[in-house]
């Protein structure tokens, strides 16, 4: 399959592919002069730590801020595309032909999609055959949405019909969806704010865990689990902790804890917004949050 093709399937753009990999390049070399160095030098296990957490930042932060403003520039697009085609149909019934709908239309405000608008108008203006600038509009928005509407259009325009009830009942589809995609997230929001609470008491019984019960097993400031806590639980232990020191404790609870707040806030977008592209800011400040509680925890009680 072609790879541009495989992309516009996707809805992904090369830039996004660009920042992918220079962040995953930036955050993998400063991870790897971590290990080499820092997580070396005596009593700098905090800073590296530290460390991890900025490395994490930096190969999630970028493509998924790039993400969110294209997923909010497709949303903007997709508000003010009923305002866009409501002027278009009132130019159509006021008796005027289609290109000048549309340069009428054009000159009103419609946010995001006013670079697209015009340059439809200009394609029409210049002879480009009005489906042709119309399936180019549809493919820039890259919205779903959109691209709905505008291939209804499409063909109302071919068959000849009433072009303006057409876009009208298609406009009229389009904001009653809106309309249920607000009221979903509005029912929902109690369930965002539920997750978010559910996470942060996931990591107050990681940091209890770790620097309160698993020392206290112990005893003595010993940093292994050994024979003496396979003792103290009648053997239960010996298993599970024979020889595994508390840093390692640690470093598999963080791993716990990234794991659980990159799915909870994936979950969290999907339920909030219906999409799973929301939820990497979820995602992000969870994993983030999550993390740098867990190691400033560990820093204060330990």
């Amino acid at each position: 399959m072609d790879f541009n093709k495989f992309l516009e399937e996707a809805n992904i753009e090369k830039e996004e592919i660009y920042m992918l990999v220079a962040s995953l390049i930036g955050g993998v070399f400063i991870y790897i002069f971590n290990v080499l160095y820092i997580s070396r030098i005596p009593g700098m296990a905090l800073l590296s730590n530290v460390l991890n957490a900025v490395a994490l930042v930096v190969v999630i932060v970028p493509p998924a801020m790039m993400r969110y403003m294209k997923y909010r520039r497709i949303k903007e697009m997709e508000e003010r595309f009923p305002d866009f085609m409501r002027e278009v149909v009132e130019g159509l019934r006021g008796g005027m032909s289609l290109p000048l709908s549309l340069k009428y239309a054009s000159k009103a405000d419609y946010g995001a999609l006013n670079p697209l608008v015009k340059r439809m108008v200009a394609q029409i203006s210049w002879g480009v055959p009005f489906e042709t600038a119309l399936k180019e509009f549809m493919k820039a928005t890259r919205s779903r949405v959109i691209a709905r509407a505008v291939s209804v259009i499409i063909e109302a325009h071919r068959s000849g019909g009433e072009l303006a009830e057409a876009i009208d009942s298609v406009t009229k589809a389009t904001v009653e969806v809106e309309k249920i995609k607000d009221e979903r997230r509005s029912m929902i929001s109690s369930q965002r704010t539920q997750g978010y609470l559910i996470f942060f008491i996931f990591i107050g019984i990681m940091i209890a865990l770790q620097d309160f019960l698993l020392p206290s097993l112990l005893g003595g400031g010993a940093t292994e689990l050994g024979g003496k806590a396979a003792t103290f639980m009648g053997g239960g232990m010996a298993v599970m902790g024979s020889g595994i020191s508390l840093e390692e404790y640690h470093k598999l609870f963080l791993r716990m804890v990234l794991i659980q707040g990159f799915f909870s806030g994936l979950a969290i977008g999907k339920l909030a917004e219906g999409t799973f592209t929301d939820g990497l800011k979820h995602s992000l400040v969870l994993s983030i949050t999550g993390y740098l509680l867990m190691v400033i925890g560990h820093g204060i009680f330990s």
